[in-house]
């Protein structure tokens, strides 16, 4: 074998084990980014659950006049304002899920929606408050020329309600 056909040889098997190397790093990579959107994903319902935990403290240090809110009675200023509050804790908890679920692409955005849904089923009050508050907000919005970011969710919340309430009769 003169030199030249060993430096072919060699130049193939080069290329060979290189190949192999570049499968190799990137099925290593792939795996790696597997685990990073488990990760993420992990952590997103992490932060929504702890969210959650502080909108349920929020309810509890405001229990008795969400109840007399809920009962239909007469609300100070003060009581309004802690319950209009504490619906956009809980509209904002939602639409936060909401989003980070359409940021990992994870496919769960709806059921921040209509785990909402579910809770204005069951105070129809704040769903009420949260609707007209919402569509005066979006009209806003929409004068000033800005983009309706949380058109997607109200429309599913909506539409949510719509279901969950016509399922129920």
């Amino acid at each position: 074998m003169d030199q030249l056909t060993v430096a072919q040889l060699l130049g193939n098997y080069g290329e060979f084990v290189g190949a192999i190397a570049v499968v190799a790093t990137l099925m290593y990579l792939a795996v790696q980014i597997r685990t990073a959107r488990a990760d993420a994903d992990a952590n997103s319902f992490n932060s929504t659950s702890n969210n959650l935990i502080s909108v349920e403290t929020a309810f509890l240090q405001e229990a008795e006049v969400w109840t007399k809110a809920n009962e239909g009675k007469e609300l100070t200023t003060e009581e309004e304002f802690a319950v209009n509050t504490l619906i956009q804790l809980r509209h904002h908890n939602a639409f936060f899920g909401y989003r980070r679920s359409l940021a990992l692409r994870n496919g769960r955005e709806r059921i921040h929606a209509i785990n909402l849904a579910i809770f204005f089923i069951e105070f129809p009050i704040a769903y009420e408050r949260w609707l007209n508050s919402e569509k005066i907000k979006a009209s806003q919005r929409a004068t000033a020329g800005w983009e309706l970011v949380g058109a997607g969710f109200i429309a599913t919340v909506e539409s949510a309600v719509l279901s969950i309430r016509s399922s129920a009769t």
